[in-house]
């Protein structure tokens, strides 16, 4: 299996958790293509390892990490998941999606990154119940 293609992974609150791990993994395995994670919540405190995927970001030429908030905030975007994620979909024909969260909001994001482009095979996804 190639690993050029890009991957872009999203999710809300304690999400963060396997998504993280993922994208560690993913380096370890030399990982040739982007990896963006995407990690959102409702306030400031909902976001956390903040500063830790930031310096990795720094260290690692091929990962990119950003994060969201919905409500009001001096230190994060205000802006949702599903619309932030609609940012980093530019290639979505090349792009594995993975996301993890609560299941209403997991169906919202697979939902629109398929309209989006991404193919439904390329979506791997982890709905907390």
């Amino acid at each position: 299996m190639s690993l050029a293609f890009d991957m872009l992974l999203v999710g809300t609150g304690t999400a963060l958790a396997p998504l993280r791990a993922i994208a560690k993994a993913a380096l370890k395995a030399k990982h040739k293509g982007k990896i963006t994670l995407l990690h959102g919540g409702l306030d400031d405190q909902d976001l956390y390892y903040v500063s830790e995927l930031q310096a990795l970001a720094l260290k690692e030429d091929n990962f990119y990490y950003d994060n969201c908030v919905l409500n009001e905030s001096i230190l994060f975007e205000q802006i949702a998941i599903d619309n932030k994620m609609q940012q980093y979909l530019q290639a979505p024909n090349t792009t594995r999606l993975y996301i993890c969260g609560p299941a209403d909001t997991t169906s919202k994001l697979k939902l629109k990154a398929f309209l989006k482009g991404v193919p439904s095979s390329a979506i791997l996804s982890d709905s907390f119940l």
